[in-house]
């Protein structure tokens, strides 16, 4: 996938830049305590930063932030790590936490930045990324997250969850609530899944295992894989509208097909003890609905 190539040729600088030379790595660390106040929101806004994010019953927010430099010279490492900024304000309801790399500087130095934020589980997270990583977890209010060639990993996550994302994997385990999800060029695992999910996708791989709980899919793709596993699928009601798609479908589940044309099929499926819905809408691809071996 192009995806990959992108990652490839990114990473092959630093290699190309620095051999097998061994690095110094500098870095420069914040830690700051915020008290937590109804309606308060965490805005984060990284640049090849790796961000945990975590919860506790505190009734305030940890914030512990470092800033890296690495580069064979230690002089050089230092000098490039003075160009990288940050803030970490509250502004009225919004507390900004965020990392700056200087765009018209020359840097040699390898720069990152690493976030690790504890806050309660009720307050909610806006989450900007770039080149980088970010693991969540324990959220029950609202997660919003915008992400390019960035890596998600979302643990027991509810309420709702708005995520766009290009060039980046989403693994997902726990999660409930109202689901939101735009991307491209990403793989996607989700295992016990529930509530209300939308989701459109470009050239990607989608794997969704349901839990037995209520849920309800809206997908739409294109040059994209869809695979919906779950022991129980004759729970579901299916919807599925798919042109030049490759389709395989469970042969104890009595799917009406219809071809609406030589290159889209309509498959419907209606469940008088149906605990949730499956409704997709693809082009060049591929739906794959069935058991957990799949």
């Amino acid at each position: 996938m192009k995806k990959y190539l992108v990652i490839i040729f990114f990473l092959g600088g630093f290699s190309s830049a620095f051999g097998q030379e061994l690095l110094e790595v500098v870095t420069k660390s914040v830690q700051k305590s915020i008290p937590f106040e109804l309606g308060s929101e965490v805005k984060i806004q990284g640049e090849k930063a790796d961000v945990y994010l975590s919860t506790w019953d505190k009734n305030r927010i940890a914030v512990y932030l470092d800033l890296v430099a690495s580069h064979p010279d230690k002089a050089q490492a230092e000098a490039d790590l003075k160009k990288m900024s940050y803030q970490l304000e509250k502004k009225g309801t919004t507390i900004l936490i965020k990392n700056v790399i200087p765009e018209n500087e020359k840097l040699a130095s390898r720069l990152q930045a690493k976030y690790t934020i504890i806050l309660p589980e009720s307050c909610p997270v806006n989450l900007d990324n770039i080149f980088g990583t970010a693991q969540i977890r324990g959220l029950n209010k609202a997660l919003v997250v915008n992400a390019s060639y960035c890596d998600l990993q979302l643990t027991n996550l509810n309420g709702s969850i708005d995520i766009e994302t290009v060039f980046g994997d989403i693994k997902g385990r726990t999660i409930s609530g109202k689901v939101n999800i735009k991307s491209a060029w990403t793989d996607m695992d989700f295992a016990k899944v529930s509530g209300t999910w939308k989701m459109n996708l470009s050239q990607g791989v989608l794997k969704i295992e349901a839990s037995n709980s209520f849920a309800d899919f809206d997908i739409i793709s294109d040059q994209s894989e869809i695979y919906f596993v779950n022991p129980a699928v004759g729970l579901f009601n299916y919807e599925i509208l798919a042109g030049l798609t490759e389709l395989d479908l469970p042969n104890e589940l009595n799917f009406k097909r219809t071809e609406l044309a030589s290159d889209l099929k309509q498959i419907n499926l209606q469940t008088p003890s149906a605990q949730g819905s499956f409704k997709v809408k693809t082009t060049f691809g591929k739906v794959v609905i069935g058991p957990l071996s799949y």
